[in-house]
């Protein structure tokens, strides 16, 4: 199976329905979880074919990584892991009446 040019891991093709009324009678009639739902955070690891399971979004996550918006392109993207500091000068942004953010791809002149 594939899904946008990804070959999606056996591990993640399973039947929603029957995963669906386990969850029910685990819930409804105190019934077994089901082991793919051993976590409060539950998430296939793509290109590993296999499930993963956390407490928590934060202990699942193992780490984080910061991006800054950027007026040079990355391919499609906007955006740099360089930091603020090193950036130079700092993007503005205007907050505008109208409720829409407008945020310049060009560096503000003062």
């Amino acid at each position: 199976m594939e899904l946008r040019g990804y070959t999606v891991d056996p591990a993640a093709q399973f039947d929603t329905e029957v995963i669906t009324f386990q969850w029910f009678d685990h819930v409804l009639h105190g019934g077994p979880l089901p082991p793919l739902l051993a976590g409060r955070v539950n998430y296939e690891l793509m290109g590993a074919n296999r499930w993963e399971h956390a407490d928590s979004l934060d202990a699942a996550a193992g780490g984080y990584r910061d991006f800054q918006l950027s007026s040079e392109r990355d391919g499609d993207h906007h955006v740099s892991d360089e930091s603020v500091a090193d950036a130079g000068e700092p993007l503005r942004i205007e907050w505008h009446p109208d409720s829409v953010l407008r945020i310049p791809l060009r560096a503000a002149r003062p």
